[in-house]
């Protein structure tokens, strides 16, 4: 490896201390990783300083390789290029610590990508199964969702929070 390029890349790297993070003042991805140009192709900056500290055999994503190495941070800091803050692992490893962390964010109900139910439309489903006995099929064909979210829905499984009749299984099944 020339020692210009690695002169290169730790140039970019803000060391302020040896135990916190080294900050990456290069370029950052859409997702607050670092990137850099290395050895002619795009590789993220904490991967380069893992592979430069040895941990990691190439700096360079490979989607063929069967092991997915990835370079995580004990820090969670994006940024973050000390080798001391990076460990590899895999997919896996990745979802671990994220959990572990309390990082893990799922949006429920209408904050949902892809809902198309609001809390008063849940109201009105649950209504019109509860007093204008509307079938399950008939409310999800109307509403453009599936039967499974329109039963979570009058069952009360989803949309927790919002007030109105819910139903329960059992009686459904009984009737």
């Amino acid at each position: 490896m020339p020692r210009s390029l690695v002169a290169a890349f730790w140039a970019k790297v803000e060391r302020k201390t040896n135990e916190g993070c080294w900050l990456w003042t290069g370029a950052v991805s859409s997702h607050g990783y670092g990137t850099v140009g290395w050895d002619g192709a795009m590789c993220l900056a904490h991967r380069v300083a893992a592979f430069l500290s040895g941990k990691l055999a190439t700096p360079f994503w490979v989607p063929s390789r069967t092991d997915k190495t990835l370079v995580l941070h004990h820090c969670d800091n994006p940024l973050c290029c000390n080798p001391a803050h990076l460990f590899t692992g895999n997919f896996a490893d990745n979802s671990h610590d994220c959990l572990t962390k309390h990082r893990h964010r799922t949006a429920c109900g209408e904050r949902h990508h892809s809902a198309k139910l609001n809390p008063q439309l849940v109201k009105e489903i649950r209504d019109q199964f509860a007093y204008e006995y509307a079938s399950l099929a008939d409310l999800a064909r109307k509403h453009g969702v599936s039967n499974t979210a329109i039963a979570k829905v009058v069952y009360g499984e989803s949309y927790k929070q919002v007030s109105g009749p819910t139903s329960s299984r059992s009686m459904k099944k009984a009737a």
